[in-house]
């Protein structure tokens, strides 16, 4: 339906001027109507009017309905038919003191149209699941093949020849990820996951992750913490983000250092987790700081021709901290340094609900145990073959499916790692028909396939953990060691 604007009103505060679809209407001093540009044009009016007047234009066997409309105290919604024959659907809110008709017709193709764009989006999640199974796969078996080779005898220059290697798989990784994760946040509504964070924990972590690259470039690295407190809120999210603010910093701080402040805060009785990251990099100009938020955007070209990039990390930051209802703010000084301010509402907890199970130190599983390897690629089983081999434990390769099945019901395992996209049989399949026979031992998927529906699938089919592609040696370690003590 197109409409073509007869009116303009020169109080617009009184309507709101949507599309041609949605059409409202606001009520003002109880008594007139003040129409927008296109619901006027629409019904051919060219001034306010009156309740009865409005209610004029349908049918006779709605008025009743109108009626109900305009005098119950709730928002208020009402299938209508117009004096020409048209259905609309008009609501009106009481509290707001506004509402809209929507001709019904425009609201059918409206849902033809977001069937069609949901059907796009499918193909699109599935041809971004495909694309990082075939990267993140053999990126596991270069992980893996990395730190076999830290414990080889190599000599200094080949030592550092593994470092820099080790540097250009991380950068590399960081930026796959980073693109990942932006398609993942674009196309797919993430489910939150909360758990109990200890704050000193959580920092720790961030701390021993990012201190190798910190002495690299010769900076120091602060963490201060104002309070000493636990709270409910989603880590994965928060370590996300703030490695993405953190690796930003390191790249655009060549001397000097990155200090991070937390404090608890209390806004309208809410409580906030506070965190102040501040670098002594090259700081931007007040126009640099307007768009830094967009995505594929960086403060200047020069910026990407120097240090590189794609200019998601922080388009990212905002968009899983906005998840968690929470905010992030900018205070920069060219040449002087950036500071990111984060404001995120949390429920404080007593620690003594976390501070016992956040503060281990990742495990090493101990030696003879016998581990099923279920993987169709011969690069990443062989990496993972000999990462369990290297510290003492006992491993058996299946190629698919059925020869993962198999294998189990002849050999006593103490754990499994499943790849989740065999042949012959997939690893949902396999998993299911272990399941039938032995409801106790550890299931661990493997898969590069970090969106949440694939987290639900397996633990649907009863799997225990997932290590994701591709993973690091003492992650795995990590999660053996858990699940088979």
């Amino acid at each position: 339906m197109k409409l073509k604007s007869k009116k303009v009103f020169q109080d617009k505060k009184h309507y709101t001027n949507h599309d041609q679809i949605i059409m409202d209407f606001f009520i003002s001093d109880n008594q007139k109507i003040m129409l927008s540009n296109d619901l006027s044009s629409f019904l051919s009016i060219k001034s306010g009017l009156t309740i009865e007047t409005f209610k004029s234009l349908f049918v006779e066997s709605s008025q009743e309905d109108i009626d109900q409309v305009f005098t119950i105290k709730k928002t208020s919604t009402i299938l209508v038919e117009l004096l020409e024959h048209k259905i609309c659907r008009l609501s009106f809110n009481h509290l707001k003191q506004n509402g809209y008709m929507i001709y019904l017709p425009e609201i059918n193709a409206l849902k033809d149209e977001l069937k069609s764009t949901h059907e796009i989006i499918k193909r699109q999640e599935a041809s971004i699941y495909q694309m990082t199974h075939e990267l993140k796969t053999p990126l596991s078996a270069i992980s893996s093949y990395l730190e076999l080779l830290k414990h080889k005898d190599l000599d200094q220059d080949a030592l550092e020849y593994l470092h820099h290697i080790e540097k250009a798989y991380d950068q590399g990784l960081y930026q796959m990820n980073s693109i990942l994760e932006l398609s993942k946040l674009n196309y797919q509504s993430r489910t939150l996951t909360i758990s109990a964070v200890y704050i000193k924990d959580l920092f720790d972590d961030i701390y021993h992750i990012f201190k190798a690259s910190m002495d690299d470039k010769g900076l120091l690295f602060h963490i201060t913490h104002q309070k000493d407190f636990s709270f409910e809120s989603d880590i994965s999210i928060l370590k996300q983000t703030l490695t993405n603010l953190i690796s930003n910093a390191i790249k655009f701080t060549d001397h000097g250092s990155i200090s991070i402040q937390t404090d608890l805060i209390s806004i309208d009785g809410q409580n906030h987790l506070m965190i102040r990251l501040s670098d002594t990099g090259i700081g931007m100009t007040d126009e640099e700081q307007l768009n830094i938020f967009n995505s594929f955007t960086q403060a200047n070209q020069n910026i990407s021709k120097i240090y590189g990039g794609t200019g998601l990390g922080l388009s990212i930051s905002q968009k899983l901290l906005s998840l968690l209802n929470g905010s992030i703010q900018i205070e920069s000084q060219f040449k002087v340094g950036t500071t990111f301010i984060l404001e995120i509402p949390i429920k404080v907890v007593e620690m003594s609900e976390i501070k016992t199970t956040q503060s281990q130190a990742y495990d090493t599983p101990k030696a003879g145990l016998s581990i099923l390897i279920a993987e169709d690629n011969a690069l990443s089983a062989d990496a993972t073959y000999n990462l369990l081999k290297s510290i003492g434990l006992d491993a058996v390769i299946a190629t698919n499916g059925k020869e993962a099945v198999q294998k189990f019901l002849e050999y006593p395992f103490d754990l499994i790692l499943m790849d989740v996209s065999l042949p012959l049989m997939d690893g949902y399949e396999a998993t299911q028909k272990i399941r039938e026979k032995d409801a106790e031992i550890p299931i661990l998927a493997m898969t590069a396939n970090t969106y949440h529906d694939q987290y639900v699938k397996c633990m649907e089919v009863k799997m225990n953990d997932v290590v994701y592609k591709p993973f690091k040696a003492y992650e795995l370690y990590h999660l053996i060691s858990k699940y088979t003590k």
